[in-house]
């Protein structure tokens, strides 16, 4: 998605101010509330950044701090993960009881 990899590059830009960081990311925000596949894509990256051990590598400490926000809001919680890894995803679309 070309407009979510521009918007993510203004807002990792070391040298980008604090407020050039929170435009950027209120323009990302915009855009995934509207984009659901933009939104997913932004939670594998968000998720893939900040489980990296490599997250100061992105942005200054604003971006980052947007980043990790971005990863517990839109990424996948460890239980989902570790479903899909054992290939049980279907069972999380039974309700209990079922």
């Amino acid at each position: 998605d070309p407009q979510l990899t521009s918007l993510l590059r203004s807002l990792i830009n070391k040298q980008a101010t604090d407020e050039d960081v929170r435009k950027a990311a209120r323009e990302l925000d915009a855009y995934v509330e509207k984009n659901e596949a933009a939104r997913k894509e932004l939670a594998r990256i968000a998720s893939t950044v900040v489980n990296s051990g490599k997250l100061s590598n992105y942005g200054t400490a604003a971006a980052q701090k947007k980043l990790k926000e971005w990863e517990k809001k839109f990424g996948e919680k460890p239980k989902e993960r570790k479903k899909e890894a054992s290939g049980d995803e279907k069972q999380t679309d039974k309700k209990e009881g079922e």
